[in-house]
C-alpha cells in the first residue's frame, strides 16, 4: 500500500494541514518544522508528485466522476443528471469506471489528479478513503455517490439501503414469504453490508426464523443474476421470492427465467433495487424499490458546486428516502 499523506503527518508528529502546507510551500510554516516534514517524506518515500498539491494552482472547470459500471442503467442516469447541473455552471466531466477494483479506483483518483480536475464524484468502493482525504485536504473536494463513507468522513449522498431492506422484506412477509432470497453484488461493499443489515433486522422484528443462505453475494451484473437463478431454482427447500441487489442483477435474472421456461411469479416472486429499462413493455411488471438516481445526481452535483465555491465546510450527509413501486411480479401466498 503506497504511502499517504496521513502517514507523513505521524512520522513527523504534525497535523496533515501542516504537512499539506510543505507540498504546497506555504512559507508560513516554521523552517524547523519543514525540514522535518521533508525529511520524513524521504525517509518514507512519499510521493508528492502524484497528489493533487503540485497540481491545484489553478482550475480546469472539469469535474471527475468515478463509477462501476459505464454500462449499468442506474450510474448512467446518475452521471446524466451531474453532467446536466454542472454543464450548467461551465463544467465538463471526466468519467471513468472501475468496476469494484480498489487498485482501479486508486488508479483514476491519481489521474483525475493529475489532470487537475475541480472536484470529485465517485460511487466508493471504501478502500481508498485515506487517499480521498488526501485530495480533498489539497483542495480537491469529494462527494461519495450510493454508497456511504465507513468513516463518514465525507460528503455522501445515497438511499439508506438498510431501510430499504426491510421495507422490502416487510412487503413480502405481508404477502406470505418467509424464505426470501437476497442476490447482491460483492460482500466488502458498504452498501451491500447495509442490505444484509437490513434483511437480518427485519426477520429478527418479525420473529421469522432466517436462513443466512439465503444471503448470496456476486456481482452487480447481467451474468450473476442468471447465475443466482439457476443455483436458487436447484435449492431442495428453495425460497419463494428473489430480492434483486441491482438493475442489472434483475434482467439477468428475468432473461435467465424466460429462457429456462420459470415463471415469474408463479414459480418464483421478483421484487427489485431499480426499476429496468422499458419495463412498461416487459411482462410480469416489475415491483421495485424507487432508486432516486436523478435525486442522488442532482444533490451530489449542488454539493460539489458550493463546496468548490467554498460555500459550504460542514460534511453533509443527504440521506433519500424511498418507496416500493407496485408491479405484479411478487405472488401473494398468504392463503397457501
Amino acid at each position: 500500500m503506497s504511502v499517504t499523506i496521513k502517514d507523513v503527518a505521524k512520522h513527523a508528529n504534525v497535523s496533515i494541514a501542516t504537512v499539506s502546507r510543505v507540498m504546497n510551500n506555504v512559507e508560513s510554516v516554521n523552517m524547523a518544522v519543514r525540514s522535518r516534514v521533508l525529511h520524513s517524506m524521504e525517509e518514507l518515500n512519499f510521493r508528492p508528485n502524484r497528489m493533487a498539491q503540485s497540481l491545484k494552482r489553478n482550475t480546469t472547470n472539469t469535474i471527475g466522476v468515478i463509477i462501476t459500471n459505464l454500462n449499468n442503467p442506474f450510474f448512467m442516469e446518475i452521471t446524466s443528471e451531474i453532467e446536466k447541473v454542472v454543464a450548467s455552471a461551465g463544467y465538463s466531466i471526466l468519467i471513468t469506471a472501475v468496476g469494484d477494483s480498489a487498485k482501479k479506483e486508486y488508479d483514476s483518483l491519481t489521474m483525475m489528479a493529475e489532470k487537475r480536475v475541480d472536484g470529485i464524484i465517485i460511487a466508493s468502493s471504501g478502500n481508498n478513503e485515506d487517499y480521498l482525504s488526501e485530495l480533498r485536504d489539497n483542495g480537491i473536494p469529494v462527494v461519495i455517490i450510493d454508497r456511504k463513507s465507513f468513516s463518514h468522513r465525507f460528503d455522501s449522498v445515497y438511499i439508506d439501503k438498510m431501510k430499504a431492506m426491510m421495507l422490502i422484506n416487510q412487503y413480502l412477509f405481508l404477502k406470505g414469504h418467509q424464505r426470501i432470497a437476497l442476490v447482491t453484488g460483492a460482500k466488502n461493499l458498504s452498501t451491500n453490508f447495509d442490505r444484509y443489515l437490513g434483511y437480518i433486522r427485519s426477520y429478527y422484528n418479525s420473529g421469522i426464523p432466517v436462513d443466512e443462505n439465503l444471503v448470496c453475494y456476486g456481482s452487480f451484473s447481467e451474468e450473476y443474476g442468471r447465475e443466482a437463478l439457476k443455483n436458487i431454482m436447484e435449492m431442495e427447500n428453495r425460497p419463494t421470492a428473489i430480492v434483486s441487489g441491482s438493475v442489472l442483477i434483475t434482467e439477468g435474472i428475468l432473461k435467465e427465467a424466460a429462457k429456462a421456461g420459470i415463471r415469474i411469479p408463479e414459480d418464483i416472486s421478483l421484487i427489485s433495487f431499480g426499476d429496468i429499462q422499458m419495463s412498461e413493455l416487459i411482462q410480469p411488471r416489475l415491483t421495485y424499490i424507487e432508486s432516486k438516481q436523478g435525486e442522488i445526481g442532482y444533490r451530489a452535483a449542488q454539493i460539489l458546486l458550493n463546496k468548490m465555491k467554498n460555500e459550504a465546510t460542514n460534511i453533509i450527509e443527504s440521506v433519500l428516502e424511498t418507496e416500493i413501486v407496485e408491479g405484479t411480479s411478487v405472488a401473494d401466498i398468504t392463503t397457501k
